[in-house]
């Protein structure tokens, strides 16, 4: 059901003609179960024209933000307060308060609008320490002030700023200085410090909670491809490596019994996940396809034994045992393809020579004498497309 609505949900709206968040370009997508239970999708968008920080004014990338991205709770549309209230309003847990303080940073500070806070400019460090600190004195009166359960919902900023005995004009500058990196700030009243940013047609259509963040550099990408898009499972990794190697002087069928049986018995699965898995369901997605490549030293990288009525054909001193990789077929490529970028070149052209190159240095490879290597004009054709080789 999850990876059904999700499909449609991005086929029919973030990629469809409705453009939510602008004409969406490449995607990825990984499904994470959250403490073992329910699916949660984890997604990078890339959007066509969208602003770059340093590149694009400040203006512009918030101007594209406040496009597509809202924190603010609707006043006359009643269908959709209600869903901003009841799924993007933060609520305190044991996750979030881990090491002590919110790890999300809620409760957010008010803003007259939308801004890109950095680094201060001052090259002078005590300089720089004096703004610091004078930016902590005022964080800590507005946080004390957003930690009061009895802040009225209905303050507008300037009176929360005069209870805070903050002057405006400082508050402003200080919600632009960070101690280090960029943080975008958004527009947000002092009623709406725990809404979470979402974008309304998607909140509308989804009808679950999101979370929806610019991406300020390429420092912030990578870290969240490596701690959530590439996240592995830490832990039974650990113990799965473990046993394998307490076992590694065992039998095959041994060993695989043993991890097997580490992972069932060590590893809390739930019924979502259970499903998951039984029926091959993938559990990410992507608009470019990828091909993995075994960089590993070729006397230490696995390879995949050709089938035993092959093997019965082969001479008994013949070592070409081993189906060849991609590695092997690029570092076997003709010496013809080398420098012939953006140069015309034909399809026949290309399949004549591996062929004879093949046929020179190892004929086995070939079809006709067992091998696995098929050229055809649907490969030549995607060899010219990767090497951008034009058509004649």
């Amino acid at each position: 059901m999850f990876k059904h609505r999700l499909d449609i949900f991005f086929k029919e709206l973030i990629a469809g003609k409705a453009n939510p968040l602008g004409r969406l370009t490449d995607y990825m997508i990984r499904i994470e179960f959250q403490a073992r239970g329910s699916p949660h999708a984890h997604t990078i968008l890339w959007i066509e024209s969208a602003p770059k920080v340093n590149v694009n004014s400040d203006e512009e990338v918030t101007n594209f933000i406040n496009k597509y991205q809202k924190c603010a709770i609707p006043e006359k549309d009643g269908d959709l307060r209600n869903l901003v209230l009841s799924l993007q309003r933060h609520v305190h847990s044991a996750t979030c308060r881990r090491r002590g303080s919110c790890r999300f940073n809620f409760p957010h500070p008010p803003s007259a609008e939308t801004l890109i806070a950095r680094e201060s400019e001052e090259e002078d460090p005590i300089i720089v320490d004096r703004e610091i600190k004078v930016k902590q004195e005022v964080c800590s009166r507005v946080r004390k002030l957003m930690d009061d359960k009895d802040l009225p919902e209905d303050i507008s900023l300037d009176d929360f700023l005069t209870k805070a005995e903050v002057d405006p004009d400082l508050y402003h500058q200080m919600l632009k200085l960070m101690k280090s990196g960029k943080q975008v700030v958004l527009q947000r009243q002092p009623s709406e410090r725990w809404i979470n940013q979402y974008n309304p047609s998607i909140l509308q259509t989804w009808w679950a909670n999101h979370d929806l963040q610019f991406i300020l550099s390429p420092e912030a990408c990578i870290m969240y491809v490596t701690s959530y898009m590439t996240k592995s499972e830490r832990a039974i990794s650990e113990l799965l490596n473990k046993v394998a190697q307490e076992n590694k002087d065992s039998e095959l069928k041994s060993k695989l019994r043993k991890v097997g049986s580490a992972f069932l018995q060590n590893r809390e699965v739930s019924s979502q996940e259970a499903a998951f898995r039984l029926l091959s369901l993938p559990l990410k997605r992507a608009s470019r396809k990828v091909v993995f490549a075994n960089t590993a030293p070729k006397d230490i990288r696995v390879s995949m034994l050709k089938p035993h009525s092959l093997l019965q054909e082969m001479d008994d001193d013949d070592e070409n045992i081993f189906f060849t990789s991609a590695l092997d077929r690029y570092a076997s490529r003709p010496d013809l393809l080398e420098n012939m970028s953006g140069k015309a070149v034909n399809r026949s052209i290309i399949i004549a020579a591996d062929k004879g190159i093949l046929a020179y240095k190892n004929p086995t490879l070939l079809p006709k004498n067992g091998g696995s290597i098929h050229l055809d004009r649907g490969w030549a054709q995607s060899l010219m497309k990767r090497m951008n080789l034009v058509k004649r």
